[in-house]
């Protein structure tokens, strides 16, 4: 068994966890024995893929397709309860008014500029919600980065955009394609992966234990939070990284975070312990 030790220590525990749970003749695991740290050669099917129906659309699924098609809006009392929430947890600060509403503290927790709702035009609420669970439980995370004039919401934000397209909540051209990457899987492999991730993204929203798919998609990205804070910290130990790293970094993370989606149990783990 993983322990959520071994996700925030180990990302080869991880793979090695996901990769072991399926046959050798599987082709999820013939082309897992290629990814590694430094690249991602997998591409992701725009067309003819797995397609969420109109039952799990409306129902188990329904509350993710609604915050993401959600723009947020300073009217709505749920959204400026959530901003507030980010706010007060994040920074440790009494509630915003009107004067703290739009302020450069917003950047300690690695939003762009001292509006944070300006960050969100990619994701809408989803991404809120998202930086809201990061907030909560990944506080280390969003001060170290600070301190390396890192940001933490607003890639938080990338990798929540990048799962919307990873499990085809939203289907847009201009989302970056990990297929970019010159070393490219099979369209079969990579046909697997794909449909076996959104299978395992369903079945745990499925589980008595989760309250919402809102809140598991929350939890796949902080995974991934958690992910490429590790890769990062491990390619300091070779040179000092740049920005220039970051996307492959972030690509790399994308591709972890779908064989834990892959492996259920592995994710469950991490989820709920």
């Amino acid at each position: 068994m993983v322990r959520q030790n071994d996700h925030l220590g180990s990302i080869d525990s991880i793979l090695r966890y996901a990769r072991s749970t399926h046959s050798s003749s599987n082709p999820v695991v013939k082309c897992s024995r290629r990814i590694t740290t430094a690249s991602c050669p997998i591409k992701f099917l725009q067309q003819d893929a797995f397609t969420w129906t109109n039952k799990q659309k409306s129902t188990l699924l329904k509350p993710l397709f609604e915050a993401y098609g959600q723009v947020f809006s300073d009217c709505n009392l749920d959204h400026m309860l959530l901003l507030d929430r980010i706010w007060t947890v994040g920074l440790h600060e009494d509630s915003f008014n009107e004067l703290t509403y739009k302020s450069e503290r917003w950047k300690e927790l690695g939003f762009q500029g001292s509006n944070p709702v300006t960050d969100l035009r990619g994701c809408g609420v989803l991404g809120l919600r998202c930086i809201d669970r990061l907030v909560r439980t990944q506080a280390t995370i969003i001060s170290e980065w600070h301190e390396k004039d890192l940001l933490a919401s607003a890639t938080c934000l990338n990798i929540a955009q990048a799962m919307v397209f990873h499990l085809q909540l939203f289907k847009s051209s201009w989302i970056l394609d990990p297929s970019k990457d010159p070393n490219v899987m099979s369209e079969e492999d990579a046909r697997v992966i794909q449909i076996e991730a959104m299978h395992g993204f369903y079945s745990l929203c499925s589980l008595p234990r989760s309250s919402s798919s809102i809140e598991v998609f929350a939890a796949v990205v902080c995974a991934g939070m958690i992910i490429l804070n590790r890769l990062y910290l491990s390619l300091q130990k070779q040179y000092a990284p740049t920005l220039l790293d970051f996307p492959k970094l972030i690509v790399t993370t994308r591709v972890h975070l779908l064989y834990m989606l892959v492996s259920r149990s592995v994710f469950c783990n991490f989820y709920f312990t």
